[in-house]
């Protein structure tokens, strides 16, 4: 019927067939992406922190933070992480180069934490 319909394109059939035409790309469109997430588990703040091997309070910082994408669903549902989203941020920091104390042009240390260093004395642990 629908081949019918298409075969006279100024037809009033014409509006239906693209109708239908936009109905199916649609729902295969949503298919797809049913699909995709069966393949990317959501993982409560428990999970994520397991993954990333920290706390449960670390992983909800990082949410707030905007570090890794997170949903935060209310206060008795919490957070929500997708496992991609908490892979990428491990495979983001893995990247990141360490970071690197700072020197002046003639390579002596400018940081409080090199200086020491340099004397050969030990690092301040914070203000007593």
């Amino acid at each position: 019927m629908l081949a019918t319909l298409a075969s006279n394109p100024q037809g009033p059939g014409a509006a239906l067939v693209s109708f239908v035409v936009e109905i199916v790309q649609v729902a295969f469109r949503e298919m797809q992406q049913a699909e995709q997430a069966e393949d990317d588990p959501v993982l409560d703040a428990e999970g994520a922190a397991a993954l990333l091997g920290t706390s449960r309070e670390t992983a909800i910082r990082l949410a707030r933070k905007g570090e890794i994408a997170a949903m935060k669903l209310g206060p008795r549902l919490g957070w929500r992480f997708r496992r991609s989203d908490v892979l990428a941020y491990l495979e983001a920091k893995r990247r990141r180069p360490a970071p690197v104390a700072a020197n002046d042009a003639e390579g002596l240390p400018t940081d409080a934490a090199g200086v020491l260093a340099e004397m050969n004395l030990p690092a301040l642990r914070g203000r007593r």
